[in-house]
């Protein structure tokens, strides 16, 4: 499997303030049978820290050389890019990054208010040649299911969240997340772990091939992410 949406890179968010929690994470990723994580630490977000896209990858450069002494696992880095009024100008003056230097993009949404205009944002991301995956895109309340159909008509890609889809989230969120895979909305799955939060990707995994298919559970968890993102 493929984790597309962590917080297991230490001291540069609210995933993780050790390195020992971080190694925990990885432990727990393996035994799960992930060999390939994502590492999407927040930026624009408030409160967070504000670092420069260099420094995102003098620590991701530090930690992957770390790991991969006692780890066999394939790290690659990315950001979950909270949404921002100034965004655009963000990624025309190339200061934030993309998932594994593809053009895909993580994006996260505001969680109390709308966006006023998704058409401008959608539109003036695709001429900078940058494709949009919403994270975790079950979690905005004040979306309609009319919203989530309408994005669509971009090159918009979905990410849900595992404990979306094994109930841990709430009865609401599974049964959303379930009718967003049976109407083939949802792109990906990720696990959105913290050194707080429990990773419940692999029950997902199980979740959507029991209810689903295999071969469904495997798209999102394994094929999507290894193609979009370049992963071997």
């Amino acid at each position: 499997m493929v984790d597309i949406h962590t917080h297991i890179l230490p001291f540069v968010d609210d995933g993780s303030d050790s390195f020992n929690d971080s190694c925990r994470m990885i432990e727990e990723e393996l035994a799960m049978g992930v060999e390939n994580i994502i590492l999407t630490p927040h930026v624009l977000r408030v409160g967070m820290p504000r670092l420069t896209k260099q420094e995102y990858l003098d620590f991701f450069i530090s930690f992957k050389t770390e790991i991969q002494k006692n780890y066999k696992v394939n790290l690659y880095l990315g950001q979950e890019i909270a949404y921002h009024p100034q965004i655009i100008k963000y990624l025309q003056d190339d200061q934030l990054l993309t998932i594994n230097n593809t053009p895909y993009l993580l994006l996260e949404l505001p969680f109390f208010e709308p966006i006023k205009d998704y058409d401008e944002l959608f539109y003036s991301c695709a001429v900078l040649n940058y494709k949009i995956i919403i994270a975790h895109i079950e979690r905005y309340h004040y979306l309609t299911y009319s919203d989530v159909l309408s994005f669509k008509k971009y090159p918009i890609l979905y990410q849900i969240n595992s404990n979306s889809l094994t109930g841990e989230s709430g009865r609401k969120l599974k049964k959303l997340s379930f009718r967003m895979i049976k109407d083939g909305l949802v792109d990906l799955v990720g696990s959105d772990v913290h050194a707080c939060r429990t990773n419940d990707l692999a029950l997902a995994y199980q979740t959507v091939a029991l209810n689903f298919s295999d071969d469904e559970a495997k798209r999102l968890f394994i094929h999507n992410p290894r193609k979009l993102f370049d992963i071997k």
